[in-house]
């Protein structure tokens, strides 16, 4: 639904409301300068009650409408070069009922790491192979958020069991295995990834329990 904005508002707010449309209801500051306009639109909308600013270079109309997992779309936007992931990326592909109480992120090796009052971040340092495997965009709304496979995710689970807990593993892989949230069983795949995480001998040992 178009944003309403008010009869004293000029003529050079008309394309943000464009942008807001075309991007969902959401816009990063970066978005409106390479747009051409003005990034003091922004302030003036938000102080006008038609946009809030969710952090420093992300706004959102008021009225836009959720989009599920809103959390995660707001960091990537912030910093594109996080990657949702762990008990953040299972969440997201909808193999736990857990509600991680942060937003769980890698970053690659020597990149700066991001940090935030809101929402909360845990940040975990890949190696650039490790980081680049198993990254895939999947539509959010209007907007693609760049995360891993379930495959990926899961083997980063197991890798990690001594820091999350081999619970939160179980729970995603059962899941999985019973094809939760509309997405196709791939043993191969999944095979694969754990050779890639290191964690081949004890996926197929788990494997060979449940199935």
């Amino acid at each position: 639904m178009p944003l309403s904005w008010p009869q004293n508002v000029t003529s050079q707010d008309g394309p943000l409301e464009s942008l807001l449309q075309q991007n969902g209801g959401w816009l990063t500051h970066r978005q409106v300068v390479d747009a051409g306009f003005d990034p003091h639109l922004l302030n003036k909308a938000e102080l006008e009650g038609k946009l809030e600013r969710l952090q420093r270079g992300v706004y959102r109309a008021v009225d836009a409408l959720p989009v599920g997992h809103d959390d995660l779309l707001e960091v990537q936007l912030r910093f594109p070069h996080a990657i949702p992931c762990m008990v953040s990326a299972l969440s997201f592909h909808g193999l736990t009922v857990q509600n991680p109480s942060t937003v769980e992120i890698a970053v690659t090796r020597g990149r700066h790491a991001p940090k935030l009052d809101y929402p909360p971040l845990t940040v975990y340092t890949f190696g650039a192979w490790y980081f680049s495997y198993g990254l895939e965009h999947y539509p959010l709304g209007t907007h693609f958020l760049r995360t891993y496979t379930p495959e990926k995710t899961l083997c980063d689970l197991l890798r990690f069991e001594k820091r999350l807990g081999k619970e939160i593993f179980l729970e995603g892989l059962k899941n999985y295995l019973r094809a939760r949230a509309g997405h196709k069983v791939n043993i191969p795949l999944l095979l694969e990834a754990a050779k890639v995480c290191k964690v081949e001998a004890k996926m197929k040992a788990t494997l060979e329990v449940l199935l």
